[in-house]
């Protein structure tokens, strides 16, 4: 992973403007060597970049790992802003839930299960 962190940081230093491909990666490699605060802030850098909704999904998602529910539930709103999907709408579900908000829970819950029944 260290290699990894070391290979993507080289890659991104010389291309000429930002990739948010290669951020998501290497902010996902933080995650898993511990490092959350790096983590966290190159997701950011991403989402600053690109309008790429997938990116603060996995913000989101690092954030609630990390027990911070209101940034967590800030990140994917900003994902659900961009592209309102089944995936994003049960995460915020999950946080809710998590946050002890079950009716804002189920009715995320609700519009995930039409949209995926095409509703």
């Amino acid at each position: 992973r260290e290699k990894a962190i070391e290979f993507l940081s080289r890659a991104l230093r010389r291309q000429n403007s930002p990739n948010v491909s290669l951020l998501n990666r290497l902010a996902g490699y933080y995650g898993q060597i511990g490092n959350t605060q790096r983590e966290e802030e190159i997701y950011r850098e991403a989402g600053r970049v690109s309008p790429w909704s997938g990116t603060w999904f996995n913000l989101s998602l690092a954030l609630k790992r990390h027990g911070k529910l209101r940034e967590a539930r800030e990140a994917v709103d900003r994902a659900i802003t961009i592209d309102r999907e089944a995936p994003y709408l049960v995460h915020a579900a999950l946080i809710a839930a998590s946050a002890g908000d079950k009716a804002e829970s189920n009715s995320l819950l609700a519009e995930a299960k039409a949209r995926l029944a095409g509703g």
